[in-house]
């Protein structure tokens, strides 16, 4: 044990997206920015942490990922890429995460999404905490939960009332309603903290300065994101090819962000398309993102965030999974934003995409409403509330 404390861990899990890591760090970004005389570390099996955290002076502990597979609509663990089973693995990630709080013993704790952790991981962690170490635990949850059974379980529930001191809504009433931060407090017995939006590219741009202006853009450049393959997303990729070949356009760039778990062979159909640049996920995504005139993502809250604090026109690709947070979501953000296009993806034909990319890379349209009054202040709100649980 060492002698002197973290102030601030920062728990945020992995498995398919970057969305609960994307958030943590964002937090833990403006923590370093507003109150650089805090000892804060981020504790994720996120392999991407490093791109994500960028040029900040933020540090992470790496445990070993979660990879998961997605079947009709619902996630499954599957063997991580150390070799471990998920049950095993889950257990390992317990005891790490127990020996690094003995060790550390930090004086608060913020967990994204679940009271418990991925796997109940953090139960072995609470049962280890001493009487003269019981760190103040916080829970942060995404805009909008969605049908996730372990979020609101009993476990859950029963958790944050004997270990949880507070609870962090990211979202914005003014754009989803009241309906999602009832649902919190009935569940958790407690009123959620209001933050806004959390997003990683505003605090990117807190160091780097802000977006380019609309006049500066890139003229016709269209970023593509394609976070993790799906069930559906072979027969997606292959048909944007054929749309963005059939545009046949050599005045728009299009870059596209492939992840790791993205089949090569897909990738591999953008190399003979004029204008087409591919990239692996890398810090090189908010660059081209801020130059865009123009996207096409995923539903993800992080992306979402992304493209709300960009303000640019974007097509919005939803995966039917089951919890349908991501229809939800966007189902209220379109109500707000004529800048979002929705389609699912098992409903993208080429017909479709081609269409859609004619009017994303087209001239704009004067009578769109932006999506500029939506609140994201969310990792500053965040950081303030954080610090000011810390017995200084």
């Amino acid at each position: 044990m060492i002698n002197d404390r973290l102030d601030i861990l920062l728990y945020g899990h992995d498995g398919r997206g970057l969305g609960h890591v994307s958030r943590t760090v964002a937090i833990g970004m403006a923590l370093r920015r507003l109150y650089p005389e805090l000892k804060i570390c981020v504790l994720t099996g996120c392999a991407q942490t490093n791109e994500l955290i960028g040029p900040v002076s933020l540090e992470w502990i790496k445990l070993p990922s979660y990879q998961t597979e997605v079947t009709g609509g619902i996630s499954k663990g599957i063997d991580g890429f150390c070799g471990f089973s998920d049950p095993a693995l889950g257990k390992a990630r317990s005891t790490m995460i127990r020996e690094t709080v003995r060790l550390l013993r930090p004086r608060v704790i913020l967990v994204d999404h679940a009271p418990q952790g991925k796997h109940r991981e953090l139960l072995e962690m609470f049962e280890d905490c001493s009487e003269d170490h019981q760190p103040t635990m916080v829970l942060g949850i995404r805009g909008v939960v969605g049908a996730v059974a372990q979020t609101v379980s009993p476990v859950a529930q029963a958790l944050f009332k004997s270990r949880f001191k507070s609870l962090l809504w990211y979202g914005d009433r003014q754009i989803l309603g009241n309906s999602h931060p009832l649902e919190l407090k009935r569940a958790f017995s407690t009123d959620p903290v209001e933050c806004g939006y959390v997003s990683r590219l505003k605090e990117l741009d807190q160091q780097n300065g802000p977006p380019p202006a609309e006049s500066n853009k890139t003229l016709k450049s269209c970023l593509i994101s394609v976070p993790w393959q799906g069930e559906y997303t072979g027969d997606y990729v292959q048909n944007l090819a054929r749309a963005i070949a059939a545009l046949g356009s050599s005045q728009v760039t299009f870059h596209l962000f492939m992840g790791e778990s993205v089949d090569r062979t897909l990738a591999n159909l953008f190399d003979s398309i004029e204008g087409c640049q591919l990239y692996p996920f890398s810090s090189l995504y908010a660059q081209c993102l801020a130059e865009s005139s123009s996207c096409i993502i995923f539903g993800g809250y992080n992306s979402l965030t992304d493209i709300i604090y960009f303000n640019i026109p974007s097509l919005v690709i939803v995966r039917e999974m089951q919890d349908r947070e991501q229809q939800i979501h966007l189902q209220s953000l379109r109500n707000h934003s004529d800048l979002i296009t929705v389609q699912s993806e098992q409903q993208c034909s080429v017909e479709f995409l081609l269409e859609a990319l004619k009017r994303l890379t087209g001239p704009p349209s004067p009578t769109r409403k932006s999506s500029t009054r939506i609140n994201i202040n969310g990792a500053e709100n965040s950081a303030h509330h954080l610090a000011g649980l810390i017995d200084r």
